[in-house]
């Protein structure tokens, strides 16, 4: 306010003591206050300079989730299984919360249009443009990959949210942590996958990192002929990790002396995830011995790759039973004889004998011509 040409920056007060209910201006020691409508109030400056108003905008935080799959060792786990959430986002002062999800938190352009979520995508023009909205305090079902981000924006000051991860009994899957960082305020109810947070501070990225532990996953080995129908028994293998079997010297089995039955199979037991190599050490009857190992790699699924001998295109070589969650490799050998080390005596006797009579029916055949 103007005051006798000078700008003046009021504030709003109770009269002092000794200001008259009719006084429109009094001093009090530097204070000056003056009456204006009923009202009055305390010069707190005056001048352009310190009469100037000053306002600052505060930048809301935003909130993320994301998920990190594991094995027993606590390293790093390639997964492509979707992972569903349920998340609620109570904001009281925005009738609305927004959020997207890239594959690749660093790259916009990896934003995912076609979300699994029960939230409304953003349309414009026809085309989705990767955000999504709901209204606050409403529960929101997400499902994303391990490494996928998920982002709120906009989170002010007091805003709580809760998150749950929507895990199955027998899942492949087991709860490991749930965790803020950025010294942000989110803790797990134990025995639950459900966390509770607070926003606290203004202009800050929190991310909340949820944790799976890969199961270990039930393998058994079927054990066939080249077309992988005939069930043979008596196959012998040795089971080692990768690392152990490409050590110099060849660190020892996991599991040994593994031998197929008349039903064909061999049970390797639940393996934990990682690569491992089954190496045969005795082929059955009448049947040629791998000479290369059996690859197989144990993750969030099980694969594996015999290098020879291997089925028919029209065979799938895995077979996956949902209901006891076990898989089944079929590893085939080829009906023959295996060839003699490399020194051995072999077939070299069976040679020289056939040489021999060879030699023997040519010299018969001279001689009676001279005859």
């Amino acid at each position: 306010m103007v005051i006798n040409a000078t700008l003046t920056m009021l504030v709003k007060t109770d009269a002092p003591e000794g200001m008259g209910n009719d006084s429109t201006y009094y001093v009090s020691g530097e204070d000056k206050y003056y009456r204006i409508d009923g009202n009055v109030y305390r010069a707190i400056s005056t001048g352009d300079a310190a009469a100037a108003i000053t306002a600052t905008n505060v930048r809301r935080s935003n909130l993320n989730l994301t998920k990190k799959v594991v094995d027993e060792a606590n390293n790093p786990v390639t997964s492509a299984d979707l992972f569903g959430f349920t998340i609620t986002v109570n904001n009281e002062r925005d009738t609305e919360v927004w959020f997207s999800v890239q594959r690749d938190a660093s790259d916009p352009a990896t934003v995912v249009k076609d979300l699994i979520t029960s939230a409304t995508a953003e349309v414009k023009d026809g085309v989705p443009t990767g955000y999504y909205y709901a209204a606050s305090k409403s529960p929101i079902t997400v499902s994303i990959r391990p490494g996928w981000n998920l982002r709120f924006t906009n989170m002010p000051n007091g805003t709580t949210f809760t998150i749950k991860e929507n895990l199955t009994s027998g899942s492949d899957y087991t709860f490991v942590s749930a965790a803020i960082d950025n010294e942000g305020e989110f803790s797990v109810t134990e025995g639950t996958t459900t966390g509770n947070g607070t926003i606290k501070e203004s202009n800050k990225q929190y991310t909340v990192t949820y944790t799976n532990k890969a199961e270990a996953k039930q393998v058994y080995i079927k054990k066939t002929g080249r077309d992988g129908a005939v069930q043979l028994a008596g196959a012998v293998f040795n089971l080692y990790t990768k690392a152990d079997y490409e050590a110099t010297p060849r660190g020892g089995p996991v599991k040994a002396g593994l031998t197929s039955k008349t039903d064909s199979l061999i049970d390797l037991g639940k393996l934990p995830v990682g690569t491992y190599y089954l190496e045969e050490t005795d082929a059955p009857v009448g049947y040629n011995r791998l000479t290369e190992p059996v690859e197989i790699v144990v993750g969030t699924d099980v694969t594996y790759t015999q290098s020879e001998n291997t089925l028919p295109p029209s065979h799938g070589g895995i077979e996956y039973d949902s209901t006891t969650k076990t898989y089944t490799l079929t590893v085939t050998n080829s009906a023959g004889y295996e060839l003699p080390s490399t020194g051995g005596p072999g077939t070299l006797g069976y040679t020289l004998t056939g040489a021999l009579l060879i030699l023997a029916a040519a010299l018969l055949l001279l001689r009676r011509r001279t005859e």
